[in-house]
């Protein structure tokens, strides 16, 4: 545990869900060291000997969960009735500085970790430096830096445009990572958010996707796949895509076209789905029909029965959805019928691995970083009863919630 000077807080509450998969543990203990790591976690009645020196944090009926990371947030987006709009009107500085607050919205909500999957330009970039340096609050981020679209394609406001074609891909997806992305992001299908753009089409094929991933490999990151339409989705698993985001199964007739066969690929290489649930989903139901909604919802159910694996997103920026509203995203997996442990290990445990990052985050692990929160109710019954986030702690700090003793 240390020598006698080192200065360790025990953070004690009613039970912890430790983002691996597993039951809660019933009065737990955590032990943070001053380097902001995880020295220990389990039960409270097993607690090493400690220095005179330790600080008590008590929590009482609280439940402990690692920090929620969400896989797919657009800080550049404002999260209001015209996200594209607002941008259309901001420079670089003052886009920047709005970031920076939503940045901070964001952590205080408790997600700790995040990976921006689209700004202006160099933005997400710029943030990242900015939290690391300790200059701005905010979630630990990975960035994709401006998607990667084709002319007057989804998102081109953004400034990733390339031609279409493997060679001209795999240039623009090299620029993008020496532009400091951590990973590519490839419009694979159109979008719903711009004019003009179809998000039951293709925008790219599979050789085009698979020159992406090329980069991106051989750079030693990973290429995201914007991907809503079925045929879309085919050929990103096909090329080796990393991650696939929203995994809509659209149809050419706007349809849900769930593909088995092509879900039970994503299973078996382990190309991570991040279906973006949040709180829209019941606006979706009123503008769609409950038929639509529940043939996504039973789309998001079976691919995670297909062994596909999860990682949380919000897809927050976007028109109504803000950055510090991801728990009704969770519940929609819920009601898409993941157990609530296993939505809360697509918002943890499941997410660092897609992001990269499980050594370092994601599960309360010995070792890992201290990021924790703590919520009222027990969410691993049911995750309704997801609570306020009454305490917040990254990296052994605490961001939210009073001081301990």
């Amino acid at each position: 545990m240390g020598g006698a000077e080192a200065e360790l807080l025990v953070v004690l509450a009613r039970r912890l869900i430790d983002g691996t998969g597993q039951p809660p543990l019933d009065r737990p203990a955590v032990v943070i060291d001053d380097a902001g790591q995880l020295a220990y976690v389990g039960p409270r009645s097993s607690l090493p000997p400690l220095p005179p020196t330790v600080r008590w944090l008590d929590l009482g009926d609280l439940t402990l969960l690692p920090g929620i990371i969400d896989a797919h947030v657009h800080l550049v987006f404002d999260g209001g009735p015209d996200p594209i709009g607002t941008l259309a009107r901001q420079d670089d500085a003052a886009a920047l500085a709005a970031m920076a607050e939503r940045a901070t919205r964001m952590l205080c909500s408790g997600i700790t970790t995040a990976r921006d999957c689209g700004a202006r330009g160099t933005l997400a970039q710029q943030l990242r430096q900015a939290i690391a340096s300790g200059a701005v609050r905010g979630p630990r981020l990975v960035v994709s830096g401006a998607p990667l679209t084709v002319p007057h394609g989804h998102c081109h406001f953004l400034g990733g445009v390339t031609a279409r074609g493997e060679a001209a891909v795999r240039a623009a997806a090299q620029r993008q990572l020496a532009a400091g992305a951590d990973w590519v992001k490839l419009m694979v299908s159109g979008g719903r958010i711009t004019p003009g753009s179809d998000a039951t089409r293709p925008q790219f094929d599979a050789p085009e996707v698979r020159a992406a991933a090329a980069a991106a490999h051989a750079a030693g990151r990973r290429l995201a796949a914007h991907a809503h339409a079925t045929a879309s989705i085919a050929a990103a698993v096909t090329a080796g895509a990393d991650s696939v985001e929203h995994c809509t199964w659209l149809g050419p007739d706007d349809t849900i076209a769930y593909d088995p066969a092509v879900a039970d690929q994503m299973a078996a290489r382990g190309i991570f789905a991040c279906p973006t649930t949040h709180l829209r989903f019941q606006e979706v139901n009123s503008r769609r029909g409950p038929a639509w909604l529940e043939a996504r919802l039973v789309s998001i159910g079976r691919l995670h029965a297909a062994g596909v694996p999860f990682a949380f997103g919000t897809d927050c920026g976007i028109p109504h959805v803000p950055h510090d509203r991801w728990a009704e995203g969770l519940v929609w997996l819920e009601r898409a019928g993941l157990s609530p442990l296993a939505a809360l290990h697509a918002a943890t445990g499941g997410a660092a691995r897609c992001l990269g990052l499980a050594a370092e985050v994601g599960t309360l692990t010995a070792g890992r970083r201290a990021d924790l929160i703590a919520v009222e109710g027990d969410p691993a019954r049911t995750l309704a009863a997801l609570g306020p986030v009454r305490w917040v702690i990254q990296g052994g700090t605490i961001v939210v919630g009073g001081q301990a003793a």
